[in-house]
């Protein structure tokens, strides 16, 4: 696992290069804006939270987690 900043930076990293919002990113994924939010500045998040996350982003959830 990696650490916090690292899991930051690619959170952040996926949403921009999926040219979406951290809003489009909430409605796409069915979680809430706090959730996403929570995601990118690192906080803990469920299994099945990381993996609605990874599906609306279009990527693995070994590239987010």
């Amino acid at each position: 696992m990696q650490n916090s900043n690292e899991a930051i930076s690619k959170v952040k990293i996926l949403i921009a290069q999926s040219c979406m919002t951290i809003g489009e990113v909430s409605q796409k994924s069915g979680l809430a804006v706090s959730t996403v939010c929570n995601a990118v500045q690192g906080k803990k998040l469920s299994l099945k939270t990381v993996g609605k996350l990874a599906r609306a982003l279009g990527v693995d959830v070994t590239e987010i987690m």
